[in-house]
């Protein structure tokens, strides 16, 4: 490429006739320093050939040195392998594109750290990868593993699961450490939380204090409810926070209505009728048919009280005979045993069974109405056959105090310092016992399942095949055991009532003022009758209807409202309260100071007044009548409501 100029006008320092610059306007020097009059530019990027470096081609391979590869090294072929743009005759790693990054002097391809400077190359355990970039220098493994990725391999890595690799030193991995920051080689978990004791705040909890109240459920006396001062008012071991009877001891926490009240503080065991005699035995044929009998011995009195589902009545008095035991076969058969005599009823009304020996009968039990066994003292037994009574050979002189059998062929009577004798359909003979101690009661679910109770409450357990002692606790006896199968047992005496359950026997007194229980009978529908001295009770998963009411009215008189109202039956009633609002669903008040006495009982209601003459003509008022039983469980009835008012054609 060539310039031309039509004059010169300016400096010339080279003398080629071209100006050094173009200030004036003109061509200016492409090569000013160097003589260059032709002004030639192959390139064509303004500068002179002369003076043009791109265009030096130091090695004289034919490639200018400004696209040479190796431009000082003669290499026409521009070789470059790597393709790194420095040819193969000047590069010193031909075949390492990044030419030796970690600067060690061995090229990536043969490098065994590329990435670190390591001129030795040293490879202790000759996997391929230099010591100075190997996981694990000693053990041979070129494929580096790393799971943990703690830049320890896996091959050398004692806890390849764990990145923090043991922290505390304790020869366990933190993957499966239950103490990963406390040192605990033994891995010790007292409660299998998963936790161990080394770092468990509470190692006996597996909960590890639920309730968060920072005191662990080993020795929390309300595990799952908050209470970190521990209070115990009544000292059972049941904190007050969680303890459904905080002012009574009672460890078993008992609740048979589960209305969240302990039995030891709420009553369970409801009146049923109060008698003037002992009561000493209850059975019925169900629970509209039930008997109780008793007595007393000075004067010598037999007493029988009859139950048809709604109230208790007295049925027979006499002074004839005393009464220990009642049973029957239908409700036109039942037989009441006792002191010097048997009495029995056919349906209609109760007659003393004639020509028997003297015996003092102190249990009776039949598999059918032509099969009936009495036992009394001195090993006494009468059998009733259907056409009459006889005694039958005991075996023992030993007073017998009750007897049950699961069939005719299958029956066992109990008594004075353990005795036990069997019936097999033959032959009375006795039975090993494994007590001293008297034996006052026996009941069983089966042949195989048959329990006897007695003094020290002890209690007996036939399986089947041999006798045992199952439960002994105090001093005190057992009089009465009754149930209705295998899992609903209970056993009553001196100290009150126990029940099994079929796992274990709990005490459920429950509010027995008087412990002391005689006699206790199981209905089928699952409540359950006692005798403690002349006093009927029964325990009822709900609340019986303690006051029958036939009426409550309110009738309107001048400037007064006379309250009346009648009951047919009442058991355990304390009295009434009368209470008076503006509407019917006000704030109501009592108008009673004092407790409204009761009158009636339970075989006998009572009719009641109130006259509220604190009042005002033609203006609403509406009552409530409250019942009060003698455990202070109160009932409300009403409400009803009248206006005072002028009552024309009444006196005035």
């Amino acid at each position: 490429m060539y310039r031309e100029c039509a004059w010169l006008l300016g400096p010339d320092s080279d003398g080629d006739s071209f100006a050094d610059d173009d200030t004036a306007g003109f061509c200016a020097d492409n090569c000013p320093d160097v003589y260059n009059p032709l002004q030639t530019d192959t390139d064509g990027d303004g500068i002179g050939d002369d003076c043009d470096s791109v265009l030096t081609d130091t090695d004289n391979d034919g490639v200018p040195d400004y696209i040479d590869n190796c431009p000082a090294v003669h290499n026409p072929d521009q070789s470059d392998a790597d393709h790194d743009s420095i040819g193969d005759a000047c590069d010193v790693c031909p075949q390492d594109p990044q030419n030796d990054p970690d600067s060690d002097g061995v090229c990536t391809s043969i490098d065994n750290c590329p990435g670190v400077a390591n001129p030795d190359q040293a490879d202790a355990d000759n996997d391929g990868r230099g010591n100075a970039c190997d996981n694990c220098p000693a053990v041979n493994n070129p494929d580096q593993s790393d799971v943990d990725h703690d830049s320890i391999g896996d091959a050398c890595d004692v806890c390849p699961q764990d990145p923090q690799n043991d922290p505390d030193g304790d020869g366990v991995c933190t993957s499966v450490d239950n103490c990963p920051a406390a040192a605990n080689p033994d891995q010790a978990d007292a409660d299998n939380d998963g936790r161990g004791n080394a770092c468990d705040a509470c190692p006996q909890d597996p909960q590890n204090d639920a309730d968060g109240d920072g005191v662990c459920a080993g020795v929390d006396n309300c595990p799952g409810v908050s209470n970190a001062d521990q209070a115990d008012g009544d000292r059972d071991g049941i904190g007050n926070a969680c303890d459904n009877c905080p002012a009574v001891h009672n460890p078993d926490q008992r609740d048979m209505n589960n209305n969240g009240i302990g039995d030891a503080c709420e009553s369970c065991w409801y009146p049923e009728a109060t008698t003037a005699q002992s009561i000493y035995a209850i059975w019925g044929l169900s629970e509209t048919d039930i008997y109780a009998v008793g007595g007393n011995t000075n004067p010598t009195q037999g007493y029988i009280l009859h139950y048809n589902g709604t109230a208790w009545t007295e049925v027979y008095n006499s002074t004839a005979i005393w009464l220990h035991d009642v049973w029957g076969s239908s409700p036109g058969d039942v037989y009441a045993i006792g002191e010097n005599g048997i009495l029995h009823y056919d349906g209609s009304s109760w007659s003393a069974v004639q020509g028997l020996p003297y015996a003092d009968l102190q249990g009776v039990w039949g598999s059918s109405g032509a099969d009936i066994f009495a036992v009394g003292m001195t090993g006494k037994i009468l059998h009733y056959n259907g056409s009459g009574w006889s005694e039958m050979q005991s075996g023992t002189t030993q007073h017998l105090l009750d007897v049950w059998g699961s069939s005719r062929d299958n029956i066992y009577a109990v008594g004075a310092d353990g005795t036990i004798v069997h019936y097999d359909g033959m032959t009375w003979s006795p039975e090993q016992s494994t007590t001293t101690e008297w034996l006052r009661g026996i009941w069983g679910s089966s042949a195989a399942d048959i329990y006897v109770v007695g003094d020290r409450d002890i209690i007996l357990h036939y399986d089947g095949h041999a006798w045992s002692t199952i439960y002994k606790y105090t001093a005190n006896m057992f009089f009465s055991i009754s149930g209705t199968s295998s899992q609903n047992i209970y056993a009553a005496g001196w100290d009150g009532v126990y029940h099994y359950d079929g796992i274990s026997w709990a005490y459920i007194n429950c509010g027995l003022s008087l412990p002391l229980v005689n006699t206790i009978w199981c209905g089928s529908s699952g409540n359950v009758y006692i005798a403690n001295r002349n006093t009927i009770k029964k325990l009822s998963a709900t609340k019986p209807t303690l006051i029958t009411l036939s009426s409550f009215l309110a009738e309107p008189r001048l400037r007064t409202i006379i309250l009346t109202w009648s009951t047919e039956s009442e058991i355990a009633n304390a009295g009434f309260n009368v209470y008076r609002a503006a509407s019917e669903d006000g704030e109501y008040s009592k108008l009673n100071k004092e407790l409204i006495p009761a009158k009636g009982s339970s075989t006998q209601g009572a009719s009641y007044e109130f006259i509220d003459k604190n009042v005002q003509n033609r203006k609403t008022y509406y009552y409530k009548l409250e019942d009060m039983d003698l455990n202070g469980v109160s009932t409300f009835h009403g409400p009803v409501s009248a206006m005072p008012r002028l009552i024309y054609g009444r006196g005035r």
